[in-house]
């Protein structure tokens, strides 16, 4: 059986090349938020009041849908170790990774 890498905090993405937050790991599959300076599609994308990297002086925006992707998909990089959430963007946040969360089906 081959060994599995946990995943966890920011990495980078290595389809994309972009930075992402990998929350949620189960076995194999790992699910993560994408991060990115391009405005284009404003609808699949927020815009956070704080860049993640504090060096960066650019709009950063997150995008709204949880990617679930294999954990070899991610590599952690030294660049990413400073990235933080501002406190002001966590609601953001926080509502994304919530709407991601398998809803229980109600009985009738």
């Amino acid at each position: 059986m081959k060994k599995v890498k946990k995943v966890k905090g920011f990495v980078m993405n290595r389809k994309t090349g972009h930075a992402s937050y990998a929350f949620k790991q189960r076995d194999t599959m790992v699910d993560s938020l994408g991060f990115t300076h391009d405005k284009d599609f404003q609808a699949s994308k927020r815009r956070l009041n704080y860049n993640i990297d504090p060096e960066d002086t650019e709009r950063c925006y997150v995008k709204t849908k949880v990617k679930r992707q294999k954990y070899n998909t991610y590599r952690e990089d030294k660049k990413y170790s400073n990235y933080r959430f501002h406190k002001d963007d966590m609601p953001i946040i926080n509502s994304i990774i919530d709407k991601a969360k398998p809803k229980k089906k109600k009985r009738r």
